[in-house]
């Protein structure tokens, strides 16, 4: 009877130590550090604590066959951050207006498409509805590679390029020649139409201007009328020593389009116009 009796006391010894130990293994396993892909932070378990993004091996990556549209190499990756709740929904990718992919919610892009030289536009889009977007601008002279990271919001969505080349989208210094080559006669109407999908696009605007109002710190607040009739708001800070613009002055502008901006004034009605933060204005 004492022989049964050790021999089961033994028996369930060995089923707990096999039970804590497989315990143990799958603790050791969640806890274990790593570094999210999305957002960068170190993080435990199967999702990120700071952007909600899922480990790499619970993440699907969607290739695309190559998109050829010149003889350019260019590789393309996208990061889609994953919404616990809210803004939950698919996005349809874009280059130059021609379709790629729809991105599932929160499932990354990783494809090889062969572009042409010079200026491209990256478009996402919400699926069925085309006004919630965002825009991302690139120049491409050679075989290179673009990685972005997009996060989707109630009625935008964000764009965070991390790198094009090797080397960052929006480097801490672009000459002003290589920053003016960038930017390209914007469509008037398009920005009327949908202005936050034509934030950040780097445009160039000529024509005179009709009035200036002076802010703080060296701010200057513009309306002009462009070569084509078309009237812009236009926001500028002068560096230091810099000449400031005057009525009249014929300019041409270069820098991010800021979607609609309103004017009011006591005499007449408030009045909308496409805006632009000028990085540089050249008196003609």
């Amino acid at each position: 009877m004492k022989k049964n009796q050790k021999k089961i006391a033994l028996a369930l010894v060995c089923v707990f130590l096999c039970v804590w130990s497989a315990t143990a293994s799958a603790a050791e396993t969640t806890a274990q550090a790593w570094i999210c892909p999305s957002c960068g932070a170190e993080a435990t378990g199967n999702f990120c604590s700071i952007c909600g993004a899922k480990r790499d091996e619970e993440r699907e990556t969607i290739t695309e066959i190559p998109f050829v549209n010149g003889n350019i190499p260019l590789e393309l990756t996208v990061d889609f951050v994953e919404n616990l709740a809210f803004s939950k929904y698919d996005v349809k990718m874009s280059l130059d207006n021609v379709y790629i992919a729809t991105l599932p919610h929160g499932k990354p892009y990783h494809g090889f498409l062969g572009v042409s030289s010079g200026l491209h536009v990256l478009t996402f889009q919400k699926e069925n509805n085309e006004h919630i977007a965002g825009v991302a601008q690139f120049n491409i002279e050679s075989g290179t590679s673009y990685h972005c990271r997009i996060q989707t919001k109630r009625n935008k969505i964000t764009i965070d390029a991390e790198r094009l080349g090797g080397a960052s989208l929006n480097p801490a210094y672009i000459s002003p020649e290589d920053y003016m080559a960038m930017c390209q006669a914007p469509d008037y109407q398009a920005i009327q139409r949908y202005p936050d999908q034509n934030k950040g696009l780097k445009i160039k605007v000529s024509g005179k201007v009709f009035q200036v109002e002076d802010g703080l710190f060296n701010s200057q607040t513009l309306q002009l009328k462009d070569k084509n009739g078309k009237y812009w708001i236009v926001t500028y800070t002068r560096t230091g020593g810099g000449a400031r613009v005057l009525v009249n002055d014929s300019i041409i502008v270069y820098g991010e389009c800021s979607g609609m901006k309103t004017i009011y004034s006591l005499l007449t009605n408030s009045v909308a116009y496409p805006a632009v933060a000028a990085r540089y204005i050249i008196l003609e």
